[in-house]
């Protein structure tokens, strides 16, 4: 009997022993179950998220003033042949006397072009006519210049066709594309604007009437015209 409760009690204690290591293995297995899915209190985790935009290239350019009104008057013969006026105070000749009643402050009027896009413009000036065409008159030869320059420091990268001084509008100005006047035209807020200032000459014989130009300007990417 003795015998036997020792087999019995060693039976038992095989029993519990294998019981509690089985018991252990399930409970470690359930945990690392449940770490894995990110259940386990206590353990740190991370994640990313972002937020996106894109930003469109532009190219455009304006006239912010687009209009120089010279006004009405005519050439009083008596004065002068002629009568010369223009938005520049350094006119390209002497003012003439025979301007009567023609506005006297457009002196301050050039037409003002703003790059009011993104990117560098190239800008050229086309003319619907040339001298000949807005002005008339032979007594004296009609002269119908223009001057573009920096409105804003620094503006325009390099001014060209006018950088000598005015130029009478002529074949390359009334012809397609027109006449390039400023390459790069910066974008930014304070470096966008060119101003294109304007002189005339009437003859006393031009014709009464309205007298009128258009001035198209064309902006085309650096790089890309």
């Amino acid at each position: 009997m003795a015998d036997l409760s020792n087999k019995a009690l060693a039976l038992l204690l095989l029993i519990a022993i294998v019981t509690s290591i089985g018991t252990t293995t399930f409970m470690l297995t359930k945990l690392g179950e449940r770490g894995a899915q990110g259940d386990l209190s206590g353990r740190a985790t991370t994640g990313t998220a972002q937020t996106t935009f894109s930003i469109n290239s532009q190219l455009s350019i304006r006239f912010i003033n687009s209009v120089v009104p010279f006004g009405s008057g005519y050439v009083n013969g008596t004065l002068q042949n002629n009568c010369v006026m223009g938005t520049n105070n350094s006119p390209p000749t002497a003012p003439g006397s025979g301007c009567v009643n023609f506005n006297a402050t457009v002196t301050d009027q050039n037409l003002t072009i703003e790059n009011d896009g993104n990117l560098l413009a190239n800008v050229s000036l086309n003319f619907s006519s040339n001298a000949t065409g807005f002005i008339g008159g032979n007594e004296i030869a009609p002269s119908f210049q223009y001057l573009v320059n920096n409105s804003e420091s620094g503006a325009c990268g390099v001014i060209q066709n006018t950088s000598s001084g005015f130029k009478e509008v002529g074949a390359t100005e009334t012809s397609s594309p027109g006449a390039r006047v400023c390459t790069r035209l910066n974008f930014t807020d304070t470096a966008d604007l060119i101003n294109i200032a304007f002189w005339l000459r009437i003859p006393e014989d031009a014709s009464p009437g309205a007298h009128s130009v258009t001035i198209t300007a064309i902006g085309c990417g650096d790089g890309s015209c």
